[in-house]
């Protein structure tokens, strides 16, 4: 169930991963602040703790979904899963500017 804040509003659906820095929890990648959002164990919606200043998942939140649910998301990780690792830690380039 969501917060009350949020029942007026459609947050988007991420496809979450399980977390690559521990042995449990989720991960889903953030298109706006290029960083890993991680969260604890289950699916639903979250608050997005976001370092872009204009993420809209500031006001909305994210639902987090298993990938492997046929349909179930809206949103997933980079096009190239490979250069994930390379992305971690990486300067976002909205701070580069």
């Amino acid at each position: 169930m969501q917060p009350e804040r949020y029942r007026w509003m459609d947050p988007p659906k991420l496809a979450a991963l399980p977390r690559d820095d521990l042995d449990f929890g989720l991960q889903v990648w953030c298109q706006y602040c290029e960083r890993w959002h991680r969260h604890g164990e289950d699916y639903g919606h979250r608050v997005a703790h976001c370092d872009y200043p204009a993420s809209p998942y500031k006001e909305t939140g994210y639902v987090l979904c298993d990938p492997s649910a046929e349909r179930a998301w809206t949103l997933s990780a980079p096009d190239d899963w490979a250069t994930t690792e390379s992305l971690v830690g990486a300067e976002p380039s909205w701070r580069a500017g």
